[in-house]
């Protein structure tokens, strides 16, 4: 295993400027892992999704609006052919993990893992009571 592998986490998106998408942004900037790089795909959104993503100045983030929507499917499929490395990670543009996601992802493999996929639910049920799921596959 090469030591500190890159890892790209890829976003696709699609209107969400006004969602969890600045938080879903954030949390793959502030990652303790130092070896990221970030590609965001945005399938042609007419929101303020744009300009969102050029205030951001981290040269580890890349952003790409298509001039017209290339569908979900090619939106996701961009993300991965623009990783310039053999670590992917998947980050729907309404999701955020925590600070050190990705490094527990590189010990927890090795390096090995060339794609993983991960999903946590929360489901609330009330304003004090949340459950938690996390499905690793």
């Amino acid at each position: 295993m090469i030591s500190d592998p890159l890892v790209t986490k890829g976003i696709p998106t699609y209107n969400r400027a006004d969602a969890f998408f600045s938080d879903c942004v954030a949390s793959a900037l502030n990652q303790t892992y130092k070896y990221i790089e970030i590609k965001v795909s945005d399938n042609c959104s007419t929101d303020d999704t744009s300009r969102l993503m050029n205030s951001y100045t981290d040269e580890r983030l890349r952003y790409v609006r298509h001039p017209e929507d290339i569908g979900v499917i090619s939106s996701l499929s961009f993300c991965l052919q623009e990783a310039r490395v053999n670590n992917f990670l998947m980050l729907h543009n309404v999701d955020f993990t925590d600070d050190g996601f990705v490094e527990r992802y590189i010990r927890a493999t090795a390096g090995a893992c060339r794609v993983i996929f991960s999903r946590l639910f929360i489901i609330v049920t009330s304003r004090q009571q949340k459950q938690f799921v996390l499905c690793v596959v």
